[in-house]
């Protein structure tokens, strides 16, 4: 029988899975840390259940860079070196830590939640994310991306809207030029652009950029590029996120609207056809 916990917060992630674990009879756990802010106590519940069992089990660490910062979960990782480690990017062995544990450890590619394509509004490519803004996510690196690309297009085939909350509260209405959407929604770039403490992040294996088939545009999303051979824009930016290239991306978005982003789109639906929930639980069986 095959197990699967986690905290609250991985619910939809959770409920994605839970179908197919019937499918086989392996005597196995798949415990989930999620090391989010919300997720903490949660987390450490989990680790001491791990400490009472001898049932085999594997774990699934979802932000493994925010995991080091907390001291109450990386103890488990120290105590216990040998655990079998799920992650689902690789960037994240660039640190030491995880570099150590590398052996006895798999990456797995994200699995794809919604295969929904985006929708032009008025004729309208969308640049956008239906998010949780604050946490992760700074309003202003979207804003300087907007400015940049409404130098280029001028308003002629760019729309720009975001949706979702800001530290858990709606949205606030920024401009007359960026629209505010309570409904999800898949926009055609979809802007994720994660930091940790304001520098560049590495660990984060973005669930935002799995709902919707859409051409990710971020900084860094684990390696989404290469382990998941999807076609994304990346901003070029340094480490501390002081430098950060908003017009050659904006350069790349209105080049990429003007002359095939239907192909990159059916390129990235093509690939995330690939990476569905059952096959990801097949994986880590």
């Amino acid at each position: 029988m095959i197990n699967l916990k986690g905290a609250k917060t991985l619910r939809h992630f959770s409920e994605a899975l839970i179908p197919y674990l019937g499918l086989f009879k392996d005597n196995l756990e798949i415990i989930q840390i999620h090391a989010s802010p919300a997720s903490i106590d949660e987390d450490i519940a989990l680790l001491d259940y791990a400490k009472k069992t001898i049932r085999p089990r594997k774990f699934l660490i979802h932000r493994p860079d925010e995991l080091l910062l907390r001291p109450s979960l990386k103890k488990f990782f120290e105590e216990y070196p040998q655990e079998k480690l799920i992650f689902l990017g690789d960037l994240i062995f660039k640190d030491a830590f995880w570099n150590a544990r590398k052996a006895h450890s798999q990456v797995f590619a994200h699995p794809f939640f919604d295969f929904t394509l985006p929708y032009k509004l008025n004729t309208k490519f969308i640049v956008g994310a239906y998010t949780n803004w604050g946490e992760m996510r700074k309003l202003e690196h979207y804003l300087e991306l907007v400015k940049e690309i409404s130098k280029i297009d001028k308003g002629k085939i760019f729309a720009f809207m975001i949706g979702g909350t800001l530290d858990g509260q709606p949205l606030p209405n920024l401009c007359n030029e960026i629209i505010i959407s309570t409904n999800r929604f898949t926009p055609h770039f979809n802007v994720q652009l994660y930091h940790l403490n304001g520098e560049k992040r590495f660990g984060e294996s973005s669930g935002s950029l799995h709902r919707g088939i859409s051409v990710p545009v971020i900084f860094e999303a684990n390696g989404m590029e290469r382990i998941e051979s999807m076609k994304v824009i990346k901003i070029d930016a340094d480490a501390e996120l002081r430098e950060i290239n908003y017009k050659k991306a904006a350069e790349q978005i209105c080049e990429l609207a003007q002359k095939g982003l239907e192909k990159v789109l059916e390129y990235n639906y093509r690939q995330a056809l690939q990476n569905t929930t059952e096959r990801f639980v097949r994986s880590i069986i």
